[in-house]
């Protein structure tokens, strides 16, 4: 193991660990050179508002954000290949998405629990269409980043 962004124990290099519970900032920067937020990394920290992820990030693990019912809005960058199960789930208040990733990261489990319904989810303009025709992220209101 070694040691991640927040002084904590890590099993895996690259990552961040499971429960994370201790964040009691607001806002939050993943730093750069994670690549994968690990199942309930975040789970239940009722104080984290805002999140971006790093350049690097390829993975959200499953119930990465469960529980975290004050985020609102969340910045997904352009790696992200993949989003697991009920990775925002109960997160009630998160009603902005920003994905920068130009093809629709896969979702694992049902789709319905990954975001609430009334998500805005902002995509790259050229990006939209794939979006909208993508079965799990075309059930979500898709709009046209700049």
């Amino acid at each position: 193991g070694g040691e991640d962004q927040f002084g904590g124990e890590v099993d895996e290099p690259g990552g961040l660990p499971a429960r994370l519970r201790q964040v009691d900032e607001a806002d939050q920067t993943v730093e750069q050179g994670v690549e994968v937020i690990y199942q309930e990394a975040f789970y239940n920290c009722t104080a984290l508002t805002k999140i971006e992820l790093g350049k690097f990030v390829s993975t959200i693990g499953a119930n990465a954000f469960k529980n975290c019912i004050t985020l609102s809005s969340i910045t997904l960058t352009e790696s992200l290949k993949q989003i697991e199960r009920n990775a925002f789930y109960d997160c009630i208040k998160l009603k902005t998405v920003y994905c920068y990733a130009t093809t629709p990261p896969l979702f694992t489990g049902v789709s319905d629990n990954i975001f609430n319904e009334d998500v805005t989810i902002y995509v790259h303009s050229s990006s939209l269409d794939e979006y909208k025709a993508n079965p799990d992220w075309g059930k979500f209101t898709l709009v046209a980043m700049e």
